[in-house]
């Protein structure tokens, strides 16, 4: 399949207007390849010989945009109507979006008695739209869609793509401008301040030929991690090769505001969502720099009375020591007032140097397991700081909350509680002994405590002021946890704000991403000099808003700095 435009095509539907012209608006495509479509024949027949079932099908495989977190697949009318060959049910709420769901369900599992191949998940927004989770094909189909997904990435330039998919250029541009004004319009829909939209602003204001350029360089690349991912998480999780053709289509980050923070997220997929490995094959030359211990520095100085954490914060990391003590085998459990603050400094390790202490930790080794550890270990404290129930917190997460893949979390809990209690008991009964523990470190207990002297002042008060000078109140829609969330990540905002500033204003400087705590940036000219002046001017950045945050609030110093996630071997 050399490219999009020249193999041969089979003309699974097309959809015209009353004048007899394609619709350049349609979200279906009007040719798949020859491969795509002989595997849908062979080896789901029986939706095969179902028009509006293929469309269904090839609409979810191709088209539809999973959710950025839970990997959910939107099946909604407007794209019913379309499947259905009649856009007009879409205005007037008949295209029976569950309908079609249901049928597309029984008839892949016509002739077996499999499982159903995908949930059928209800939306708040009713009747008119559902959710697809966990969509499961014959493995040649799977093979397929990959096929192609990766083929049009890869090979489609502007022009063949927009044969692909059916649009005009004009409506691509008309496309990429609504999702710009639609990106705009969260600060108008909000008490945004001047500064933060003027960053906003200047965001999306970036070059998009920066962006259309990395993309390109690095499409291959990109193919074959999501490629690889995907085997390794045995199809479960977010479906990147949707979301790449996605980016292709529209490289340029574009940031919106949330509906209930000031805190800027992509707007869409986008490259600031990908995973750490595809954002460093996009952005090869950049350094990425994000915040060390954001929250857990903010907290140690605005919540009050946390001396024994700014004292950890402030103190020099020793992660290779820490390593190599856990790496002589488990040791016995230590009691509550054992030496933690002669520990290492860095959080992470300090969380699994206690759990290797407290539990039989049989299987888990530091070199090879770390990363995974972490990464459920971030959900714990991020919980711990947002809000997260003390039951939910127990078992590091909830699998039934909407943002949450609960085979994801299932794996997750799984992995924690072979690595450290060395069984393989129900994760969800068992996973709880490891929160327990976590519990019983002593910082841990010291937040959790004052977390609920400060939940407890928001319900009394009936809210907050942030450091914006905003009220954020409670109501019955909005619970004290909601409030404290939005409260920590404003303020998280405002000691980043001066580095995006200060990158956003030097000509010299390349801005890529904005990622919350951190961004991706580098110097104009690649000289390691030239990369050790950005890191030094985004640090010197850093500092200022966290000491203007520190004078404002009338609290001890904020003891952060920001540190190196890819790139430091510019720095050498």
């Amino acid at each position: 399949m050399s490219s999009v435009a020249s193999v041969r095509v089979v003309r699974l539907w097309q959809y015209r207007s009353r004048d007899g012209g394609i619709k350049g608006r349609l979200t279906i495509p009007d040719l798949i390849s020859e491969d795509l479509y002989l595997a849908i024949d062979n080896h789901l027949p029986h939706v095969a010989r179902d028009e509006t079932l293929r469309r269904a099908l090839v609409y979810l495989g191709l088209v539809a945009r999973p959710d950025d977190r839970s990997g959910y697949l939107p099946f909604h009318q407007e794209a019913v109507a379309h499947i259905r060959q009649a856009p007009s049910l879409a205005s007037r709420g008949e295209a029976k979006v569950y309908q079609l769901a249901d049928r597309l369900q029984d008839t892949l599992r016509e002739g077996t008695d499999a499982a159903p191949p995908f949930e059928i998940v209800d939306h708040g927004k009713g009747r008119n739209c559902t959710q697809i989770r966990n969509l499961s094909l014959p493995a040649p189909v799977e093979r397929a869609f990959e096929a192609e997904h990766g083929q049009v990435f890869i090979e489609g330039d502007a022009a063949n793509l927009q044969t692909w998919t059916l649009d005009r250029s004009g409506h691509r541009r008309e496309r990429r401008q609504n999702a710009r004004q639609k990106a705009d319009r969260t600060a108008r829909l909000r008490d945004v301040p001047d500064r933060v939209q003027n960053l906003q602003r200047r965001l999306n204001q970036l070059p998009k030929q920066r962006f259309t350029r990395l993309v390109k360089r690095a499409k291959s690349e990109l193919a074959g991690l999501a490629r690889q991912r995907k085997s390794s998480t045995d199809g479960h999780g977010i479906p990147y090769q949707s979301q790449l053709r996605t980016i292709a289509d529209r490289p340029k980050p574009l940031y919106k505001f949330t509906s209930r923070t000031l805190r800027l997220t992509p707007a869409g997929p986008s490259l600031a969502s990908l995973p750490t490995e595809m954002r460093r094959a996009v952005f090869d030359d950049y350094l990425e720099v994000d915040m060390s211990s954001a929250q857990l520095s903010l907290a140690a100085s605005s919540w009050g009375d946390l001396e024994n954490l700014r004292d950890f914060l402030s103190s020099p990391a020793d992660t290779a020591g820490l390593d190599a003590r856990q790496s002589q085998g488990p040791k016995q459990p230590q009691s509550v007032n054992a030496d933690w603050k002669s520990i290492d400094r860095d959080w992470w390790h300090e969380l699994t140097g206690w759990l290797s202490r407290e539990l039989p930790a049989h299987r888990y080794n530091p070199e090879q397991d770390f990363e995974q550890v972490k990464s459920v270990l971030k959900g714990f404290t991020y919980g711990l700081f947002f809000g997260m129930k003390k039951q939910n917190l127990r078992t590091l997460g909830t699998p039934y909350a909407d943002s949450t893949d609960r085979a994801e979390y299932l794996e997750s809990a799984r992995m924690m509680v072979r690595l450290f209690l060395g069984n393989r008991s129900e994760p969800k009964e068992a996973v709880s002994k490891i929160g327990d523990a976590l519990f019983r470190h002593p910082l841990v207990g010291q937040l959790l405590r004052k977390r609920e002297e400060i939940l407890s002042r928001i319900d009394t008060q009936g809210g907050i002021e942030d450091c914006f000078g905003r009220c954020i109140e409670t109501s019955d829609e909005r619970d004290a946890k909601s409030v404290l969330a939005e409260h920590m990540q404003n303020a998280e905002l405002r000691v980043m704000l001066p580095v995006g500033e200060a990158v956003l204003e030097d000509d010299e400087l390349r801005f890529g991403l904005w990622q919350h705590d951190g961004v991706t940036i580098k110097p104009r000219r690649h000289k390691p000099k030239k990369y050790r002046n950005t890191y030094e001017k985004a640090c010197e950045a850093l500092q200022k808003g966290c000491s203007a945050l520190s004078t404002q609030l009338g609290v001890a110093p904020i003891e952060t700095d920001l540190t190196v996630d890819y790139g430091s071997e510019f720095l050498e």
